[in-house]
């Protein structure tokens, strides 16, 4: 392969990232919605497009995750390119066992690139894992900001082996991130079909051993959700008490089947990501309308009366929604001290395919998390570096990756962040 001018390589990332230049701070909302079989023959798109579009129109997300679209590609290719619209993308369609419901993924490609997706169950419908590289961030001479979202819809039913097919799920889950061996940001949502938290399918999330695949409930309320008034303004299944022509199930607000779960670090800002205190909500919820449709008396004044009637008409589900900082991870002050101003020395450019990092030695008794990245997110190389003071270096094999451009992320969990591009030639 060619060398490349060392020159040629500080030129560009001078005209890439000026001196000086910083990302905003960016308020993202993320919403989760069983849209009840859109698409198929009781729900055409000619019934669920306006209403869908109402919902969306006055939720205004910048990510969409979507259960219950009916099998075959041209459904949520139709919602992306008739409801949401240009400046819209979506995952692709995964459907490995041939279901009849399938998930999705939508985002802002202004605001989001798709870094990678990858089906980490699929037992019955697919559990997909979307990553996400927040785009404003790549000019941030702090971090570069990636979100994980994965989307599932667990096996709906209440007898013994229903729930024994909700934890199967999510112990793949479990497992698929055990294997990632990352702490991250990562959001699980979807209809986890389940009726209290201490199912094993939601404790293999919520009480997981391991710090890479537990789970936050952001409004910590756990309970037995499943008819119990006390719970009420938190239900979102079912909209309905009585049946419609669409098949969604009936009996009225009483279930809290559709959830949004975070990983430790949104919940701590650890890594760029933080979850904003008090707009976990489900739309429409107006905690009155305990085991009684969405419509019944009394006036569900939550949300405008056309959202109202769109929320029931359109599913037997309520979408679920929170706002998210997006920004530059913060340096962390510790006595008076700025952890980012602790020196760290990085040899750079890569010598004998190693990349030598030397720590400051108030940096002692941390445990370094170090990501070398692509220019265009996807994560090379992720190692752990315990510190202590006769330990302060380290010196990783980079042996085999291409020359070129590269982001060097170093954080801890105690709020340290390191960020740099690293040159290879």
């Amino acid at each position: 392969m060619k060398s490349i001018s060392p020159i040629l390589i500080i030129f560009s990332i001078f005209l890439l990232y000026p001196p000086g230049s910083s990302a905003q701070v960016d308020t993202i909302r993320i919403v989760e919605y069983n849209l009840l079989n859109y698409g198929n023959v009781a729900n055409p798109y000619s019934y669920k497009d306006p209403r869908l579009d109402t919902i969306l129109q006055y939720i205004k997300p910048d990510i969409f995750g979507a259960n219950e679209i009916s099998s075959n590609a041209a459904h949520s290719q139709h919602i992306l390119d008739t409801v949401l619209g240009p400046g819209w993308s979506k995952g692709s369609y995964i459907n490995t066992n041939s279901q009849t419901q399938t998930n999705m993924l939508f985002w802002k490609n202004t605001l989001f690139d798709l870094v990678s997706e990858t089906s980490v169950c699929n037992n019955l419908r697919d559990i997909i894992a979307y990553r996400l590289r927040f785009k404003d961030s790549i000019t941030v001479p702090h971090d570069t900001v990636f979100i994980t979202v994965i989307v599932g819809h667990l096996k709906a039913g209440q007898n013994n082996q229903d729930s024994i097919d909700r934890s199967l799920e999510t112990l793949e889950v479990v497992a698929w991130l055990d294997s990632v061996g990352v702490e991250d940001n990562y959001i699980i949502m979807g209809d986890f079909n389940v009726y209290t938290s201490t199912e094993q399918c939601y404790q293999n999330l919520v009480a997981s051993a391991s710090p890479f695949s537990k789970f936050y409930d952001p409004i910590n309320v756990p309970g037995d959700w499943n008819a119990d008034i006390s719970f009420a303004s938190i239900h979102t299944q079912s909209t309905r008490d009585s049946a419609l022509s669409d098949g969604g199930a009936t009996g009225g607000l009483d279930d809290r089947f559709d959830q949004q779960l975070v990983s430790r670090y949104i919940l701590g800002d650890s890594a760029g990501v933080k979850y904003i205190p008090n707009t976990y909500k489900a739309l429409g919820q107006d905690g009155l309308h305990f085991n009684v449709s969405l419509i019944d008396p009394p006036i569900n004044t939550s949300a405008p009366a056309t959202v109202i009637q769109a929320l029931y008409e359109l599913s037997d589900h309520l979408p679920v929604y929170a706002d998210y900082r997006f920004h530059a991870h913060p340096p962390v002050s510790i006595a008076g001290k700025t952890k980012t101003n602790y020196v760290t020395t990085v040899v750079n450019p890569l010598r004998n395919n190693e990349l030598k990092i030397v720590f400051d030695q108030q940096l002692s008794g941390e445990t370094m998390n170090i990501e070398l990245c692509s220019i265009q997110g996807s994560r090379i190389l992720s190692q752990k570096i315990p510190l202590t003071r006769s330990k302060l270096n380290a010196s990783i094999n980079v042996d085999g990756i291409s020359t070129g451009i590269y982001y060097l992320r170093i954080h801890s969990a105690s709020g340290y962040a390191y960020f740099s591009k690293i040159v290879n030639y």
